[in-house]
């Protein structure tokens, strides 16, 4: 996925990488929301039966966990999700951004040039 940066006043194209896990993470997410049963901000938190699981509360069902962390600042790196530190600066707070919308609508497919 293409994502834009800019580089001393200009904008350029970086080539963004993600894994299907991610791809598959970002989907669910919006899923959620577009649903009605997660809403933002996104807060994961570290599941009580493994530290190697983290967890995200849904309304009305069973909990979403996932494995990694790492997968939602990835999601951040590309632009697709954006987040802000909680107010004690202890955990991130995380936000589905529009090009995150377009990416799960256009399933991860580049526009054509």
């Amino acid at each position: 996925m293409l994502h834009p940066v800019q580089l001393d006043n200009q904008i350029t194209m970086a080539l963004i990488l993600l894994t299907s896990e991610q791809k598959t993470l970002l989907r669910t997410l919006v899923g959620f929301i577009e649903a009605g049963k997660l809403q933002e901000p996104i807060v994961p938190f570290t599941a009580t039966k493994s530290a190697n699981q983290f967890v995200i509360y849904i309304r009305g069902q069973d909990s979403f966990t996932f494995q990694r962390i790492s997968d939602l600042d990835s999601l951040c790196d590309a632009g697709l999700l954006r987040y802000r530190w909680n107010r004690f600066g202890t955990g991130k707070l995380y936000y589905v951004t529009e090009e995150g919308l377009q990416a799960v609508a256009n399933n991860f497919q580049l526009p054509p040039t």
